[in-house]
């Protein structure tokens, strides 16, 4: 969790209020809420955005089943690559003001827009994350319960810097 947490203000976008965070909820889940009108951002959009800038892990090691040309470079079969979400997900290509975070630009169905690869923070292909499903519902409803009781605020106004290990993590967490 403290991974996706890097900055609390991140969730100053939903609305304000216990019900308010949980209306994101049902919204993932497409359960019609009697009490309020669902939002259109919601705690999926978040995330998203969130795991676009701070993927949990920034790259993964790819080996090259076809011999190929990455621009200039020939690339042979077998030779090992780098596929950094990290650099692609900051691809002005796909993600205008890319170094923003922008929640809303989730609202309209962005992830099945884009192209193979350009959004991956649970890998891909044959190395994608079995429990993706699993962890984007796990970290919603976790935050939604969070947000019940607690209100996300800055420790300090020092900007967290992230820490490359196996896993992209702040290098000194303030939680």
């Amino acid at each position: 969790m403290e991974g996706k947490m890097k900055s609390p203000t991140n969730y100053q976008h939903l609305p304000p209020g216990p019900k308010g965070q949980l209306i994101g909820l049902f919204k993932l889940n497409q359960i019609n809420h009697p009490l309020h009108p669902l939002p259109a951002l919601t705690l999926t959009c978040i995330i998203l955005e969130t795991m676009r800038l701070y993927p949990p892990v920034w790259a993964m090691p790819q080996t090259i089943a076809t011999e190929c040309k990455i621009g200039a470079y020939p690339v042979k079969r077998g030779h090992g690559l780098l596929a950094c979400q990290w650099i692609v997900h900051r691809d002005a290509r796909w993600f205008s003001n890319p170094d923003t975070f922008n929640p809303e630009r989730w609202d309209n169905d962005l992830a099945k827009r884009l192209p193979s690869f350009a959004y991956f923070p649970f890998g891909g292909g044959t190395r994608v994350c079995v429990g993706k499903a699993f962890a984007m519902m796990e970290t919603v409803s976790v935050l939604a319960t969070i947000a019940q009781t607690y209100r996300f605020t800055l420790v300090s106004e020092q900007p967290i810097q992230p820490w490359a290990s196996l896993t992209l993590r702040p290098q000194q967490p303030k939680l």
